[in-house]
């Protein structure tokens, strides 16, 4: 709080089993962030401490460097898709590709640039 120039915990991350973050991002509405991490994007409400799960980075999948929309409607970020590609020799793909997504986690779009 700048007024009081208190400082507030709002999320002990490793205790929620939140794991490398990877992006955040406060909402217009100021009380709620969205936090791209290695394993879960989330909606956290700093107020109450209420944690949404929007998408579950997994199978290969990772969402990092989130940006909000200037109506605050939704939010731009990258997705990293790795695929295996040779199990014996371990070997594996990877692409990043730009999406945007509701900050409800619904309606996730990939930006194609041309």
């Amino acid at each position: 709080d700048l007024k009081t120039k208190v400082i507030t915990n709002i999320l002990n991350f490793q205790s929620a089993g939140v794991v490398g973050v990877l992006g955040l991002c406060w909402l217009s509405d100021s009380k709620n962030i969205i936090v791209c991490s290695q394993n879960w994007v989330l909606r956290i409400n700093t107020e109450t401490g209420q944690i949404t799960q929007l998408k579950n980075a997994c199978s290969g999948k990772t969402y990092s460097g989130l940006s909000l929309s200037p109506d605050g409607k939704s939010f731009i970020c990258t997705r990293t898709d790795i695929k295996v590609t040779n199990f014996g020799a371990n070997t594996a793909t990877e692409a990043s590709t730009i999406w945007s997504i509701n900050v409800d986690g619904w309606n996730e779009r990939e930006i194609v640039i041309k």
